[in-house]
C-alpha cells in the first residue's frame, strides 16, 4: 500500500520499455545493473523538509 503524506506530492513509476542505456557498447551484466539502478529511481523527498508538489497550471 503506498500511503502519501502529502496529498498533492508527484509520484512516478519507473517503467521498464522507457528505460535506455547511457552509452551504446554494453553487456548483458551492464543492462542488468543499469535497469535495477533506474527501477529504484524514486522522487521522493531526500530531507523532512524538501516537499515536491504539483503547482496550479501543471
Amino acid at each position: 500500500m503506498n500511503i502519501n503524506p502529502y496529498a498533492r506530492l508527484i509520484e512516478y513509476q519507473n517503467l521498464a520499455e522507457d528505460f535506455k542505456m547511457p552509452y551504446q557498447v554494453h553487456g548483458r551484466l551492464d543492462k542488468e545493473i543499469m535497469l535495477e539502478k533506474y527501477m529504484k529511481l524514486t522522487n521522493k523527498p531526500t530531507h523532512m523538509l524538501e516537499v515536491r508538489y504539483i503547482y496550479p497550471g501543471w
